[in-house]
C-alpha cells in the first residue's frame, strides 16, 4: 500500500493599485473554504470572493481566491501547484 499526502489550501488575495496582499479568511467562511479545497469549482471560489468583496480592505480593487495543492516531484521534493483561481471585482464605494 502507498500512502499519499493531499494537501490543499485556499488563499485569498486583495488586489490593490500598488500590489497584492494576502487576506485572512474570516471564521464564518471556514466551511466554504473546506468545500472549495476539496472540490475547487469556479462557483465555490466565486462565492467566497463575493463574500470577501462585500466587506473588502479599503484599497482593494479585486479579490482573487486560489486553491493550491502540494505535489511531489520525481525526487519527492514538494512543489506548490495552483489548481484554480477566480477573481472578483470589488464594487465601487456607494455603488450597487
Amino acid at each position: 500500500m502507498f500512502s499519499t499526502v493531499d494537501e490543499r489550501r485556499l488563499v485569498a488575495v486583495s488586489i490593490e493599485a500598488d500590489g497584492e496582499e494576502r487576506m485572512e479568511l474570516p471564521g464564518w467562511l471556514a466551511d466554504a473554504a473546506d468545500r472549495a479545497e476539496a472540490l475547487p469549482t469556479d462557483g465555490r471560489l466565486r462565492a467566497i470572493g463575493e463574500a470577501l468583496a462585500s466587506d473588502p480592505p479599503p484599497v482593494a480593487r479585486a479579490i482573487r481566491v486560489e486553491v493550491w495543492e502540494t505535489r511531489y516531484g520525481p525526487a519527492l521534493e514538494p512543489r506548490l501547484a495552483r489548481l484554480r483561481a477566480v477573481e472578483v471585482e470589488v464594487p465601487a464605494p456607494g455603488g450597487s
